[in-house]
């Protein structure tokens, strides 16, 4: 009668063991996360805030730029292209910012981006 016992402790313990491993595994992969090792994906990341031109700058290369403009916004109706601050602290570093709804029309952004020059300054692609 001990064998059932001893069967049953080894699958509770195989059970206990699994979920501790996954537990620290869910831990460590949020921890690289956090600091940037692994990126959540998802969006065109952009340079640090001190590395962005001032906001003047930015605009001047979206208006020197109106044939690229027009191709992203032809990508769909939620495609729009403009210079804006990516939440830095000074308000005067800014790039280009496009924005968009849906894949198909990131997709269409990416292709467009990826066969043209750009502006000269750096572009912040996200959903908006």
């Amino acid at each position: 009668m001990t064998t059932p016992i001893t069967a049953k402790c080894r699958t509770r313990r195989g059970v206990l063991a699994a979920v501790v491993v996954l537990v620290v595994g869910l831990v460590a992969a949020g921890a690289l996360v956090l600091n940037g090792i692994l990126p959540l994906g998802g969006g065109t990341t952009h340079p640090p805030c001190n590395q962005l031109p001032n906001a003047s700058q930015a605009q001047v290369a979206l208006a020197a730029n109106p044939d690229l403009v027009a191709q992203l916004t032809d990508q769909g109706p939620g495609v729009a292209v403009h210079v804006d601050s990516p939440g830095c602290k000074d308000r005067n570093r800014a790039l280009v910012e496009v924005t968009y709804r849906t894949a198909d029309e990131r997709a269409g952004i990416d292709a467009v981006l990826t066969s043209e020059d750009g502006f000269g300054v750096p572009v912040y692609v996200h959903e908006g």
